[in-house]
């Protein structure tokens, strides 16, 4: 049997509870760190990390701010961009998750998708777009697109 060390609490020479590492691995899988969610449930750590973040200001000159894993983003029109990955997700069935700075605006809906149909491993188009009480669907530029990607990297 393996050595083992079992303590109910672990402390650095100050007192605090803090542990400081630059590596954790899982026992049986090098990526597969999990962790307890719930009394029967466990998650895998590797999972739930954001693997590609990005902010955006498309009314300064597409402004890239706070970025992970983009090479590069275009502009193809008004609230119209394609996002590079600059390392691949293994499919193209990531998850994006986004927040949209409304600029101030107080009757105004904004939101931003990914364009049906474009997005591959290594890119995706998104629309940023705003709906009013007045107006259907309308494609915006905003101080501050806010992107989060979460999947697995080739």
């Amino acid at each position: 049997m393996p050595s083992q060390i079992k303590v109910d609490e672990i402390k650095n020479v100050a007192g605090q509870y803090k542990i400081k590492t630059d590596t954790f691995e899982g026992q049986t899988t090098v990526n597969a760190v999990n962790i307890a969610v719930g009394a029967s449930t466990n998650h895998d750590l590797q999972t739930s990390i954001a693997k590609t973040i990005l902010h955006l200001n498309s009314l300064a000159s597409n402004t890239l701010s706070e970025t992970l894993n983009v090479s590069s983003v275009d502009d193809d029109g008004t609230g119209d961009f394609g996002i590079h990955f600059s390392n691949n997700f293994n499919t193209a069935n990531y998850i994006m998750t986004h927040s949209v700075n409304d600029g101030g605006a107080s009757t105004a809906q904004f939101a931003t998708d990914i364009t049906y149909g474009t997005n591959t491993t290594a890119t995706t188009d998104i629309e940023n777009h705003y709906v009013t009480a007045g107006d259907n669907r309308t494609n915006a530029d905003s101080y501050g697109i806010m992107l989060a990607f979460f999947g697995d990297i080739a």
